[in-house]
C-alpha cells in the first residue's frame, strides 16, 4: 500500500508541474474548494501555499487517501479547464491501476486450473470405488431382482418425458400459427417498422441545437472525456471562432454516431444548456 501511495504521489507531482506559477496557485485555490471526502480532513489553501509539487501532491493523498486523492485533483483540473494536463494525468492513473493488477492475475490462473484437475480426478476414483463393491460381496439373487426393476423404473419416465416434451413442441408450434397455417403478428412485430422511422432527438432538433447552444466548450469537454470525440476533432472544433460555428462543425462527426452516442450527447447537453434542452424536449412532446 505505501508503495501504490508512493507511485501515485509522483504521478500527481509529475502532471502538477505542467502548471504555470499562477495556475499552481489557483489549483491550490480550486482544490480548497471542493468538499473533502467523508471521514477525510479539508484541506486548507494556507496548507498549500509556499510548498512544492511534491508535498503538495503528498498532502493531497495523506489528507483525501490513495482512494479519493487523485479524483479529487482531476476535478479541480477540470474546473480550471486544464483538460490536456487533466487527460494526461488519467491515462497515467489507468495505467499504473492494469500494471498493479497483471501480477495477480497471472498468479491466479495456475490455483484455478489445479483446482478443477483435483476434483475431475477425484470423481472417477469414488465411481469406480461404487462400482468395484458389488463384485465384491456376495448378494443373494434375491436382492439384485428388486435393483434391476428400479432401474426399469426409473428409466421409463424419462421416455414419457421424452414424447410428451416431442407432442408438446408440436402443439405449441400448431398454437403459434393460425388455422390457416399462416404465422401470427405480435404487437411487437407490428410496431417495430414504428419505432425504426422514429428520430433520434438530436436528428429531430439539429438547427435548433446550433443556433441555441450558448454553454459548448464544457460540451466539447464532456464529449472528449467520454470519448465520443478524439482529441484531434475536439482542437478543430475548439479553433472555430463562434459557438454556432463551433456547434455545425461538431454535428458533421454526431451524424456518423449511433442512438447510444447521441444519447449520452443529449444528457451532456442538457447538463450545460438546461434550459434551451428542456424547452426543445416539451415542443418534441407536444408535436407527438
Amino acid at each position: 500500500m505505501a508503495k501504490d501511495i508512493r507511485n501515485i504521489t509522483k504521478i500527481l507531482a509529475k502532471h502538477l508541474k505542467q502548471l504555470s506559477k499562477s495556475s499552481l496557485e489557483a489549483f491550490s485555490a480550486e482544490i480548497s474548494k471542493l468538499e473533502a471526502p467523508k471521514g477525510c480532513n479539508q484541506i486548507q489553501r494556507e496548507q498549500l501555499e509556499g510548498k512544492s509539487l511534491v508535498d503538495v501532491a503528498d498532502m493531497i493523498m495523506k489528507s483525501y487517501t490513495i482512494r479519493h486523492g487523485p479524483t479529487k485533483v482531476i476535478q479541480a483540473l477540470k474546473n480550471m479547464n486544464e483538460n490536456q494536463i487533466r487527460i494526461d494525468l488519467q491515462k497515467d492513473l489507468n495505467a499504473n491501476k492494469k500494471k498493479k493488477k497483471s501480477p495477480g492475475e497471472v498468479k491466479a490462473a495456475p490455483r484455478t486450473g489445479g483446482e478443477k484437475v483435483n476434483v475431475v480426478d477425484q470423481k472417477p476414483n469414488t465411481e469406480a470405488e461404487e462400482t468395484s463393491k458389488p463384485s465384491t460381496s456376495h448378494q443373494p439373487a434375491e436382492d439384485i431382482k428388486p435393483k434391476i426393476e428400479s432401474d426399469s423404473m426409473e428409466k421409463s419416465p424419462v421416455k414419457a418425458q421424452t414424447i410428451g416434451g416431442a407432442a408438446g413442441h408440436k402443439r405449441k408450434s400448431k398454437e403459434q400459427s393460425g388455422e390457416d397455417g399462416k404465422p401470427k403478428i405480435t404487437r411487437k412485430q407490428s410496431t417495430s417498422g414504428k419505432a425504426a422511422d422514429k428520430k433520434h432527438f438530436i436528428t429531430e432538433n439539429r438547427t435548433n441545437l446550433i443556433k441555441l447552444m450558448t454553454h459548448v466548450e464544457p460540451v466539447l469537454d464532456d464529449l472528449l472525456e467520454e470519448k465520443l470525440l478524439t482529441q484531434e476533432q475536439y482542437d478543430i472544433i475548439r479553433r472555430k471562432n463562434t459557438n454556432q460555428d463551433k456547434m455545425r462543425e461538431l454535428f458533421d462527426y454526431v451524424k456518423s454516431w449511433g442512438p447510444k452516442d447521441n444519447t449520452k450527447f443529449q444528457r451532456i447537453l442538457k447538463k450545460h444548456n438546461p434550459v434551451p434542452i428542456k424547452n426543445l424536449l416539451e415542443k418534441s412532446k407536444q408535436r407527438k
